[in-house]
Order: C-alpha cells, then structure tokens, then sequence
C-alpha cells in the first residue's frame, strides 16, 4: 500500500551473526500499491556472497507488504 525496498544481507556464520547489505542487492523503491510488481537484481558474477543470507524489507510509505523472493547462484 505504498513504497517499500527490498534487500539482501549475508554473515559468514550463524552463530551471533553480523549481517551486513551485499553491495547491488537491493530492488530499489517498490510501488507496492501497484500489484502485481515483479524484477530480478542480479549480481556480477565475481560478487562475493557468504554463507548465510536473510532479506529486509526497508518500508518507505507502505505499512504492509507481500512479496516472494529467491536467491540464484550460477
């Protein structure tokens, strides 16, 4: 119902992790009052991403959100 970013994060463990934003893995400002909305953000291919990851939802206007997302490596 209003804007929102998705991002992704990576930590190299997941014991007290350190999650941190991979650098070019964000979809930008979504206009989520527009349905439906699909992308892709893609990588470069020497992109190093660690072992664990986990996706944030930054909301800017919007207040709710639904959204499938996936990881692809290769």
């Amino acid at each position: 119902n209003g804007t929102v970013t998705l991002k992704m994060q990576d930590a190299s463990t997941n014991t007290n992790p350190s999650f941190s934003d991979l650098s070019g893995a964000t979809s930008g400002s979504i206009n989520a009052s527009v349905t439906p909305v699909s992308g892709m953000v893609a990588l470069g291919t020497t992109a190093t991403v660690r072992r664990y990851l986990r996706w944030q939802l930054v909301f800017g206007t919007a207040t709710t959100a639904t959204f499938a997302i996936a990881f692809i490596r290769g």
